[in-house]
C-alpha cells in the first residue's frame, strides 16, 4: 500500500513484525519532485515482488530513499534495483 502522508511509526513497526518491508522517501516542499519520488519507490516495490509492503514518506531519514525489514535498514541517494533487490533476499 502506498500512501502520500507520513504512516504512524507503530504501524510500520507492525508491518515489519510480520515480515513486511517498508519503502520510504525523503522530498522536499515541491509537490511534483514528491510525487515522482513517491511513484519511482512505489515502482521499485512492485518490481520487486515484495509482500506486506508499504510505500511512505519520511521526512526524518537522512537519505532519498530507504528500506526497512525487521532489524535491517538499507540506504541510498538513488533509485538502484539490482541492489535493493540483493538486500531484500
Amino acid at each position: 500500500t502506498a500512501y502520500s502522508k507520513p504512516v504512524k511509526r507503530s504501524y510500520l513497526l507492525h508491518n515489519l513484525e510480520h515480515g513486511g518491508a517498508v519503502f520510504s522517501y525523503k522530498c522536499g516542499n515541491a509537490s511534483g519532485t514528491c510525487a515522482s519520488l513517491a511513484n519511482d519507490t512505489t515502482n521499485l516495490a512492485n518490481g520487486l515482488g515484495a509482500s506486506r509492503v508499504i510505500v511512505t514518506p519520511d521526512p526524518t531519514q537522512p537519505s532519498k530513499y530507504a528500506i526497512r525489514t525487521w532489524r535491517w535498514a538499507y540506504r541510498s541517494d538513488c533509485l538502484d534495483q539490482a541492489s535493493a533487490g540483493r538486500f531484500l533476499t
